[in-house]
């Protein structure tokens, strides 16, 4: 009897401890839920943290509309509609957002910056306290400015040359100045002599996104990165 009387209370002990341990498991889950979750609201509340995953979140639809006017007027030769509305994407979603400033109902304005450029401005506007009590924000992207990543490019050579544009010729469509002068000759110009004087082509690669890579082939067939105006002249006759 004795015996079986001691191990109930063995049995006992165990089960209350079986007890208390899941209470205090439950327990401590439910403080470290409460902990994460209040963690998890301070940080959405603080504003730097909301401009950068408005930035970050933003659909291919809304970054496609806001650069359209801006593809339409590119080189698609050079870079494809698509890629050009991707390479952009892939540079708004990436950008870093600077704090720039405030405005008036405690709005807060930031400034969307990549590859050192500022590309648009996001404006936070406050909407009342949320859970916990920390403020919360909406987002807006208020403006998108896409011309500090264009550029445009003019390169002149002589009219036997050929300019290679990443590698494929700038056909006659890219000769902007068929009647370019020569610096070097440019006193010359206009003059009453019977002597014709030498001009240049001008090409214009259209606008990009990218700096293309440019070459510059003589009439012989010998390629150059940069030629000088001294390299035109070269084969010039003494006169």
């Amino acid at each position: 009897m004795e015996t079986s009387a001691l191990n109930d209370e063995k049995k006992n002990f165990f089960r209350l401890m079986l007890i208390y341990g899941g209470i205090f498991l439950a327990v401590t889950a439910a403080l470290l839920l409460f902990f994460t979750f209040y963690l998890s609201a301070f940080e959405a509340s603080r504003p730097n943290t909301v401009a950068q995953r408005a930035v970050s979140a933003m659909e291919p639809e809304e970054i496609r509309e806001r650069s359209e006017s801006t593809v339409a007027t590119l080189n698609h030769e050079l870079m494809s509609e698509e890629d050009c509305y991707a390479y952009i994407g892939k540079l708004l979603t990436g950008a870093q957002t600077v704090r720039s400033g405030g405005g008036d109902g405690g709005r807060i304005r930031y400034a969307l910056r990549a590859d050192g450029l500022t590309l648009g401005t996001l404006l936070l506007t406050p909407k009342g306290s949320g859970i916990f009590g920390f403020e919360e924000y909406s987002a807006e992207l208020s403006d998108i400015d896409l011309a500090p990543l264009c550029g445009q490019t003019r390169v002149s050579a002589p009219p036997d040359w050929t300019v290679l544009c990443d590698g494929k010729p700038l056909g006659a469509k890219y000769i902007a100045d068929r009647q370019t002068h020569y610096r070097l000759l440019e006193e010359f110009y206009g003059g009453d002599d019977a002597l014709p004087l030498p001009v240049l082509y001008t090409y214009d690669t259209g606008r990009y996104l990218v700096e293309p890579e440019l070459e510059f082939r003589d009439a012989d067939g010998k390629t150059m990165d940069d030629p000088q105006e001294e390299d035109f002249l070269a084969k010039c006759p003494a006169a």
